[in-house]
């Protein structure tokens, strides 16, 4: 005979359903400790391959710095100044030869050039040299 529900009697009182979940968190566990394990190797090989490119980085942002540096003192040297160079008289650096008197004051000299009517090609290359050399 059926005996009505609210009868107290035989009735199952749940065994069943704990070994269930105590079966499902075994299994759980047994399929998570291998996901947990892929999970920590996946983030330690992440953190070496950022360690790696951080070190890349700087290590190229301290080659770049370096060759920046590089060309700057280069082309500094290379930069003619602002001034230019002092040119010297050109009287100083021409030795007086016996043609033309080149020691005389500058109204003087340009006096006597004018009674020359045509330069003198040795004193020419005497001034452009006196000229060029006062340059460098």
């Amino acid at each position: 005979m059926c005996k009505p529900s609210c009868c107290p009697g035989n009735r199952p009182g749940g065994g069943g359903l704990a070994i269930l979940v105590i079966a499902g968190v075994v299994i759980l566990a047994a399929v998570a400790r291998p996901a947990a394990h892929a999970a920590l190797a996946a983030l330690h090989a992440a953190i070496i391959i950022a360690a790696i490119t951080v070190a890349t980085l700087s290590g190229l942002a301290v080659l770049a710095a370096v060759a920046l540096a590089a060309r700057r003192a280069r082309r500094a040297r290379l930069i003619v100044p602002a001034r230019p160079p002092a040119v010297t008289p050109v009287r100083a650096g021409v030795p007086v030869t016996g043609r033309m008197p080149l020691a005389l004051p500058p109204p003087q000299l340009a006096q006597h050039q004018h009674v020359t009517a045509d330069p003198d090609p040795e004193q020419v290359a005497q001034i452009v040299t006196a000229v060029l050399r006062g340059l460098r």
